[in-house]
This record gives structure tokens, sequence and C-alpha cells, in this order.
């Protein structure tokens, strides 16, 4: 079943989830009357229309995009959207800026924490598969609602040491352009992290 799930995890909250098992054409025929802009490639046309079919779910339309690429909802809630592989999730909030980020797991995460983690956080987290994805994607996740403030992941962001537990939790991620620490929320299953933020 390609429409995976759909929770309520905080108050004027819903995260949907779609896993991608359908061709372009069978994801298409699900959105008949909708216009989703064409992309060069087929697996970016496929996360475009999942992101359709899930707002459908959640009855909403009116996506646009800014210059920057950030979506938005026109006359909607707030909106944000992450995509991995073959997984498309959409995070939407009543009345307050969300950001989302799912990261299917891969071992090129240990490859790649130095560019995204600082000396603090490689030296007081763990060397862990899970603990990297999750900071990658609190970052990522954060990074959606603030932008290009925040593009040096390195300098700008620092997650707080805490305990993975299974299945989901929390843990701290400061800014540190003004200290302000922000709660991330997070799910793990066996194919991916998911990490969300609301302001």
């Amino acid at each position: 079943m390609p429409f995976h799930s759909r929770f309520s995890p905080d108050k004027g909250c819903s995260v949907y989830v779609w896993h991608i098992q359908e061709s372009v054409e069978e994801l298409e025929a699900l959105l008949p009357q909708v216009d989703v802009p064409v992309s060069k490639s087929q697996q970016r046309r496929k996360e475009r229309l999942a992101v359709r079919l899930l707002l459908l779910q959640a009855g909403i339309t009116g996506l646009a995009y800014e210059e920057s690429g950030k979506p938005y909802l026109v006359d909607g809630p707030y909106i944000s959207i992450s995509h991995s592989r073959d997984w498309v999730c959409v995070a939407l909030h009543d009345s307050r800026p969300i950001g989302i980020d799912l990261e299917c797991f891969s071992d090129r995460m240990f490859a790649l924490a130095q560019r995204f983690m600082n000396e603090e956080e490689l030296s007081s987290l763990p060397h862990d598969k899970t603990v990297m994805h999750l900071a990658w994607c609190a970052k990522e996740a954060t990074y959606k609602i603030f932008g290009d403030s925040l593009v040096d992941f390195r300098a700008s962001m620092m997650v707080h040491p805490f305990d993975v537990t299974a299945g989901g939790g929390e843990f701290i991620l400061q800014l540190n352009t003004d200290g302000k620490r922000l709660t991330m929320k997070y799910m793990l299953n066996t194919d991916y992290a998911l990490v969300y933020c609301i302001l």
C-alpha cells in the first residue's frame, strides 16, 4: 500500500508518509485533475506526484514554491516536505512554522559527518549511524524553517548529546546564531530516520 502512514504528534500538526512503489504512470492516474510541473528526472517526478497525493489525503490544495524552492500553501497551513529514495513525507501545522526531514539509512553518512557536524559534536556524540542520521535530519529540518542564515550546518547549529530511544524520542538542537534551543522530535523505523521541529 503506497500511502504508508499519517500521525498527529502535536496539537495542530499532521505528518503524512508515502512509500513510492508505483510507476510515474500509476501515480499520474491517481491525480488526473492535478497539474504537476514536468521533471527531467523520473524519480523527481514520482516525488512530486507523491507529495500531491499526500496533500490530497490531507484535503489540502494550493501548493506553491518561493524562488528559493521553499514550499508554501496559498491560504493554508505551514508546510514542510522531505524525500529520500522511495519515501516522501509532508508535515503540516495549523499555526506554527514546521520543518521536517526524512533520510534513508546509508553507510555514506559516516563519510559525510565531518561536513555537517562540528568538532564538539563529533567528540560528544556516538560514532553511530542512527545518531548521525538524526543529527543530519535535525539540521535539515531546522534549515527548512530558517533558511540561508543556517546554511553552514557546522557553524550555525549544534546537536546536544542524547540517548537514542527505539521507535522515537526527542533531543535538543541549539542555534549558534542566537543560542536558542529547539526541541527536535524523531521517529525511527528499519528504513529511515525522520525528524521534525515546530517553532
